[in-house]
C-alpha cells in the first residue's frame, strides 16, 4: 500500500521555506513593487453555463465584481456582506469540494466580491471573492491558461500533483504564516481543460486586526541576494493582489492570553476565539534548546505541548481538532477546531494520559461500525462507497479525540479474515465538514483495483487507555 502524504522530511522542508525573509529582502521587494506599472484589469474568464438561472446569478455577481474592483483600487475598505461565491455554483463544484460545499451559506454570508485579475506568461489569475474574519482568510480564485492544465485523469482534480494554487499572505506589509498544514485547506475543480477554480482556507497564526490591507502573493522563494519565482498552476511569474479589508463589524467570543497551570505542567494560551467563520485556539510553546533542528526540541521544562490538551465546552461537547498533515511545534501553534456549541459560555482545558501498548484492531466495513482509536473515543462509520476507483467513508467522531502525531486516523483495507490487502498506488485524503464535524476519508487509486470487492474489514490503530485528568482541568469563561 503506497500512500503519499507529508512525511517528516517534507514538513521540515516546508518549515525552512516558510521562514520569514530577512529585512533586506523586504526592502528590495518594496522597491520592486514601487517600480511596477499600475495593474490593469483583465476581462473575466468566460465559461459555459448549462442553466439559464445560474447564468443570470453569475452575471449579477460579475457585475458586482467590476464595481468593487474599482472600490479596491481606490483604497476604500471592503466589508464582508452577503454575496454569491462563484466557486460553489459551477457545474463541477458539487462533486469536487468536500471541505467547502457544506460551508456555502456561512462563507457567502461573510464575503467580499473582489474581481481583480492579472495575466502573465499565458496564465490569467483572478481573485473572485474572499471571506475573512479575525481568524480565517478564505480565497476563491479562477485560473485560466492558454494551454491545458496538466492533470492526472486517474485522480480527482483537487489531488492532481501538478497544480499549486496556494497564495501566501501579507497583512499590512507583514507576512502571516500558518503553523498547521491540514490536508483539506486547498481544493478546486476544472471548469474545462483551460479553466480551474480554487478555494484556499488559511488559519491565521495571530488574530487579524479590524482593518488591514491584505496582500495575496503567488509563490516565491528567497536566496541570499535574489528572489526566485515559484510554480503557480504550472506557470512561473508574479501574480500579486492587494485588497483593503474591514472586519470591524464582525464579533467574536474569546478567551484572552493567560498561563494555564496544571499539575503536569503549564500551557501558554495566546487566545481562544470563536468567530463568524470558525473556532481557533492559539498557544505559545516554549521549547527546550536541544537538537540540530527545532522540530527535534521538546517543550521547555515545566511546559506542555498544545496537543497534550483536550478541549470541552460547558454544554458537554468535546471540540474536535481538524486532522493535520503536519504541524510546527516551534513558537505559536494555531489550530482549528470544530464542534463548539452555539450556547457555549466556557471552555475546559483537560490534560490527559494515554497508556498501554498500541495494537491493531479491525472492524466490519459497514455503516454503524465503530473504529475505537482509544478507550474513550474514535469514529462511527456513517456511509461507505467502495468501488474499483477508490474507497470513501463518512465518519462521525465520538468522545474526546486527542491529536496524535501528524495524522488523526489511518485505515488499512482488509479481507474477511482481517488480512491487509495489497492495494495499487493510491492517495489518502481526509477532510472535515466544519459545520457538522463529519470526516470524509478517501483512498483514490491511480489505476482500477481489481480486488476491490475483497475489502470487507478495516484495520486501524487502537492507541490504548485514555484518561482525562479531570482533577487538573482548568475552566475559563468564553465572552
Amino acid at each position: 500500500m503506497n500512500i503519499q502524504r507529508n512525511d517528516p522530511e517534507t514538513r521540515e522542508l516546508k518549515q525552512l521555506l516558510d521562514t520569514p525573509e530577512p529585512e533586506w529582502v523586504r526592502k528590495r521587494m518594496s522597491q520592486v513593487y514601487a517600480s511596477l506599472p499600475p495593474r490593469q484589469e483583465s476581462a473575466p474568464p468566460l465559461r459555459r453555463a448549462r442553466r439559464a438561472g445560474r447564468t443570470l446569478l453569475i452575471a449579477a455577481a460579475l457585475g458586482c465584481c467590476l464595481s468593487l474592483s474599482a472600490l479596491a483600487a481606490s483604497g476604500e475598505l471592503g466589508r464582508m456582506t452577503q454575496n454569491l461565491i462563484g466557486f460553489f455554483h459551477g457545474d463541477s463544484a458539487e462533486s469536487q469540494s468536500t471541505t467547502y460545499q457544506p460551508m456555502t451559506a456561512l462563507l457567502e454570508a461573510h464575503s467580499l466580491q473582489v474581481g481583480q485579475a492579472q495575466s502573465q506568461n499565458g496564465l490569467t489569475v483572478r481573485v473572485d471573492e474572499i471571506s475573512v474574519d479575525h481568524n480565517f482568510i478564505n480565497v476563491f480564485s479562477t485560473f485560466t491558461s492558454e494551454t491545458p492544465f496538466a492533470m492526472d485523469e486517474n485522480l480527482p482534480d483537487r489531488l492532481s500533483s501538478g497544480l499549486n494554487s496556494q497564495f501566501s499572505f501579507m497583512v499590512d506589509g507583514q507576512e502571516v504564516t500558518d503553523t498547521v498544514y491540514s490536508s483539506d485547506l486547498t481544493q478546486g475543480y476544472l471548469v474545462d481543460e483551460h479553466t480551474y477554480k480554487a478555494a484556499q482556507r488559511f488559519v491565521a497564526s495571530q488574530p487579524l486586526p479590524d482593518t488591514f490591507t491584505l496582500e495575496l502573493c503567488s509563490p516565491r522563494y528567497y536566496g541570499e541576494e535574489e528572489e526566485h519565482l515559484g510554480n503557480f498552476m504550472g506557470g512561473t511569474g508574479q501574480w500579486d493582489f492587494t485588497i483593503p479589508v474591514d472586519i470591524s463589524d464582525l464579533g467574536q467570543k474569546e478567551i484572552p492570553a493567560q498561563t494555564l497551570t496544571f499539575g503536569s505542567g503549564k500551557l501558554e494560551l495566546s487566545q481562544f476565539s470563536a468567530s463568524a467563520l470558525g473556532t481557533v485556539a492559539r498557544f505559545e510553546q516554549p521549547q527546550a534548546e536541544q537538537g540540530p533542528m527545532p522540530e527535534n526540541a521538546g517543550p521547555a521544562q515545566g511546559y506542555l505541548w498544545a496537543d497534550q490538551i483536550i478541549l470541552r465546552d460547558d454544554q458537554g461537547s468535546y471540540l474536535q481538532p481538524v486532522p493535520l498533515q503536519g504541524y510546527s511545534s516551534v513558537g505559536t501553534y494555531a489550530s482549528e477546531y470544530v464542534g463548539l456549541s452555539e450556547e457555549a459560555s466556557a471552555i475546559t482545558f483537560l490534560p490527559y494520559t494515554l497508556e498501554g501498548t498500541s495494537r491493531t484492531e479491525t472492524a466490519p466495513l459497514e455503516e454503524g461500525s465503530k473504529l475505537a482509536t482509544n478507550s474513550l473515543s474514535g469514529y462511527t462509520i456513517r456511509s461507505v462507497s467502495n468501488t474499483q476507483n477508490g474507497l470513501t467513508l463518512t465518519l462521525e467522531p465520538y468522545g474526546p479525540l486527542p491529536r496524535l502525531g501528524s495524522h488523526a486516523l489511518e485505515l488499512w483495507p482488509c479481507d474477511s479474515q482481517g488480512n491487509r490487502l495489497e492495494l495499487p498506488r493510491c492517495l489518502m485524503e481526509s477532510t472535515v465538514d466544519r459545520t457538522t464535524g463529519l470526516v470524509s476519508y478517501t483512498l483514490s487509486y491511480y489505476e482500477p483495483f481489481e480486488g476491490w470487492e475483497q475489502i470487507s474489514q478495516l484495520a486501524f490503530l487502537h492507541e490504548g487507555t485514555l484518561t482525562l485528568q479531570e482533577d487538573e482541568a482548568v475552566t475559563l469563561p468564553l465572552g
